[in-house]
């Protein structure tokens, strides 16, 4: 049977993550782990001792910074984003791809693109990306359930 360091694996290959902590954090042992789908995005991950516990601290340094990003609420229209790849069967999305006539879809983009990489990607990319939309579920929008003490505070506004 196996233990939870082979479903950790498991879940770690399931969603495409890396574990980029590599130094112990607790005597000889690494149990504090940093999990990511984008290592790119990490510039340094190291481990400093503290007086505090006996674990030591886990510092990430991003090759970015957080405050600077602009944050959207809608979903990317032209993105992979929008598509829930999760538990999904992907034999239908196979089988269409398999149909794609690659060649002919190369030579339209060249004839397309005058060169251009840029261009160039973008046009494979809605491909696949039209094939994904076909085949695989759309994230949904979770609504945020209304607490009771809003709710209460809506209806004492109305009665005033």
């Amino acid at each position: 049977k196996p233990g939870p360091y082979h479903r950790t694996l498991e879940l770690m290959d399931e969603n495409f993550l890396s574990q980029l902590s590599t130094n112990p954090t607790r005597g000889k042992n690494v149990l504090d782990l940093v999990l990511t789908n984008s290592p790119d995005s990490f510039i340094k991950v190291e481990t400093l001792d503290t007086r505090i516990s006996d674990h030591r601290v886990v510092e990430c340094t991003l090759a970015y910074n957080p405050s600077h990003l602009q944050v959207s609420n809608k979903e990317e229209s032209d993105s992979f984003r929008k598509i829930r790849v999760h538990n999904v069967d992907y034999t239908e999305m196979q089988e269409k791809l398999s149909n794609v006539d690659w060649n002919d879809l190369l030579r339209t983009c060249n004839e397309e693109c005058n060169g251009d990489s840029e261009k160039y990607k973008d046009c494979i990319v809605e491909v696949v990306l039209a094939i994904a939309e076909e085949t695989l579920p759309q994230k949904t929008r979770r609504r945020r359930t209304k607490s009771k003490i809003s709710e209460k505070y809506k209806k004492k506004k109305k009665k005033k």
